[in-house]
């Protein structure tokens, strides 16, 4: 590649990464969806790659896509941030994020390093205590609340111990399921072909303590990957295969006070979160890709 691609390019990759969606990205950049496939078939064959598959009704964004996004993302915000302070001569205030325990050490706490990577300048404090004072707050939802964010789909999955003779979830049943409470885990059930009503299982209200107890054995988790993904990732737990794993879910959103001066940190936030999501998507559909 002789020349970097034009930041208008990178804007329209970007805007399709976070929606998913060429029509999502035309509509949010006031353009056509013919210039969005368009500008994204340019930049294939700039950089010899591919960057979206499409997937049902979305278009999944690629590795290599969403590192060209998260950059982008970085760079824009750090241009915004800079002429924001030129012309009021004021610096970005932090952020105060109420965080559910369970999402905060499976999902956000492992990626600390990379939002101080990507978000220098913005502190951000994290606190799982709801009577404390936040700024905003993540937490599960379904349906996402109208004056929320939606980051990412908390879609349900089987995993159980590594160790575990195990292979499908039929080969599972013999141990309890393991739900959280108050997840729409019935639901889930029934589309894996399991009569809930029939179905020996045990409800946690401590999803941490949930997939330590998979880990050892105890039975199959139906979890999430903003909870599980940190025992996924270091082998604790494995996922097996199932036909429920596109079932409908709750969304994890991002919910902001109206605080003035905030709304510049919390769009950046979520911007990030955005993009970790959706590179939490994709590792977990690699995950499932393996099994089969």
């Amino acid at each position: 590649m002789s020349a970097s691609p034009p930041f208008s390019a990178l804007r329209i990759l970007e805007a399709a990464s976070r929606h998913k969606s060429y029509t999502g990205a035309a509509r949010e950049l006031n353009v056509t969806h013919s210039a969005v496939s368009q500008s994204i078939k340019r930049l294939e064959t700039s950089l010899g790659a591919s960057l979206f598959a499409r997937r049902g009704g979305a278009m999944e964004p690629s590795e290599a896509a969403l590192k060209l996004a998260q950059t982008y993302a970085q760079a824009a915000l750090a241009l915004e941030r800079t002429l924001l302070e030129v012309q009021t001569g004021s610096e970005a205030s932090g952020l105060s994020l109420l965080v559910p325990a369970g999402i905060g050490k499976g999902w956000l706490a492992g990626r600390l390093d990379r939002l101080q990577d990507a978000l220098p300048d913005l502190e951000v404090a994290l606190t799982s205590n709801p009577a404390a004072p936040f700024d905003a707050q993540l937490l599960l939802a379904a349906p996402a609340p109208l004056d929320a964010a939606a980051i990412g789909e908390a879609t349900l999955f089987a995993a159980h111990a590594p160790d575990e003779p195990a292979k499908t979830l039929d080969d599972a049943l013999a141990a309890p399921l393991l739900v959280e409470a108050g997840s729409n885990w019935e639901s889930w059930a029934r589309r894996a072909g399991l009569d809930p009503s029939r179905t020996q299982h045990r409800a946690f209200d401590d999803p941490a303590a949930l997939l330590d107890a998979a880990a050892k054995g105890a039975g199959v988790a139906v979890t999430h990957m903003f909870v599980a993904e940190a025992h996924l990732e270091d082998g604790r737990l494995r996922p097996l295969p199932s036909p429920a794993f596109a079932s409908e879910s709750a969304s994890l959103v991002l919910r902001a006070s109206t605080a003035p001066g905030k709304a510049d940190a919390v769009s950046r936030l979520t911007m990030w979160l955005k993009l970790e999501a959706a590179r939490s998507a994709a590792r977990l559909r690699e995950r499932f890709k393996s099994l089969a």
